[in-house]
């Protein structure tokens, strides 16, 4: 009997596949008593994924547990491989924030607000019904992010920054990449290696101070530029192709750039104004809880709309 199978058995999951709309894709959500380890939860993922996948595609997995009433842990698995293969290699110790508002469905009671803490990451997220449709969502990193403090190491140029709010994120002005801001919003496909040789530095630099694999995923790449006052067209690219549309841990670290003084992106006088951060897919207003000393401790981001794409069912 292989780890898998008794990984299954031991845990008793249920499972649902459900997107949060705007998102480049579905998350499966596996419910279960008792949040097991990273390598186990790796192991039920495995085990599933090649049924689930031949049902709809995806690449993203929660596995959340119960802690009290209304209140969950959780751990996010990115899938990284080629999708012939069925299966590449499932991340954890990152954050998605678009993944842990599609398991509102799926574990939260009708009317109530879910609170959801990401386990690895220290990430919690709050998300409370604003009609049937959507949930109102609220995101607290792991600790207060003092703007002018999270710049990791970067070339002279005023063009890039890097950030270290969710996920790690180099973010280049798309100015410096010759792009106005609607060119930007029409990009697709795989992006231009030559638009991407601009990061290359700020790339080394971040995964040598986080220690990050050299050959890995991380650090997430955006293009930003500003679209009239208090907006900004954002592009995010992963895995060398542009993102079809906005991830939220990307719109938290773009609120977060917007607020220290050398950025390029001016922000809101007021950060509890808010920001409006437009995509192919949807145009997206996030708004930020500051602290007395000026540290930012939460993001708002309204009415995010939730889909089942497969019903829970035992497994």
């Amino acid at each position: 009997m292989t780890a898998a199978h008794r990984t299954r058995r031991a845990i008793g999951a249920t499972v649902s596949v459900n997107t949060t709309v705007g998102a480049p894709g579905p998350t499966a959500v596996f419910t279960v008593p008792d949040l097991p380890a990273a390598a186990d939860c790796e192991l039920l993922l495995r085990r599933w994924y090649p049924s689930l996948r031949q049902q709809i595609p995806f690449s993203k997995a929660l596995v959340v547990a119960p802690t009290g009433a209304d209140r969950f842990i959780c751990r996010f698995l990115q899938i990284i491989g080629p999708a012939e293969s069925m299966f590449g290699a499932a991340r954890t110790g990152r954050d998605c924030v678009n993944s842990m508002i599609s398991a509102y469905p799926a574990v939260a009671r009708p009317g109530t607000t879910m609170t959801l803490e990401n386990v690895d990451t220290g990430l919690t997220l709050a998300a409370t019904p604003a009609d049937e449709r959507t949930v109102d969502v609220a995101v607290q990193p792991a600790r207060p992010v003092q703007p002018a403090a999270v710049q990791l190491p970067t070339p002279g140029s005023r063009g890039i920054l890097a950030l270290h709010v969710n996920n790690p994120y180099v973010l280049l002005d798309a100015g410096e990449a010759g792009l106005t801001a609607g060119e930007l919003l029409r990009l697709d496909g795989p992006a231009d290696p030559g638009l991407l040789r601009p990061f290359a530095a700020a790339i080394a630099q971040v995964q040598q101070h986080l220690g990050l694999p050299v050959a890995g995923d991380l650090p997430k790449l955006a293009v930003v530029a500003a679209d009239g006052p208090d907006v900004l067209a954002a592009r995010t690219v992963y895995l060398g192709r542009w993102h079809p549309g906005l991830p939220l841990t990307a719109a938290t670290t773009f609120l977060t750039a917007t607020q220290i003084p050398q950025s390029p992106w001016p922000g809101p006088a007021v950060p509890q104004h808010g920001l409006r951060l437009r995509s192919p897919a949807a145009d997206i207003r996030v708004t930020t809880r500051v602290n007395d000393d000026g540290a930012l401790v939460s993001f708002g981001i309204p009415a995010r709309e939730v889909t089942r794409d497969i019903p829970a069912r035992s497994i």
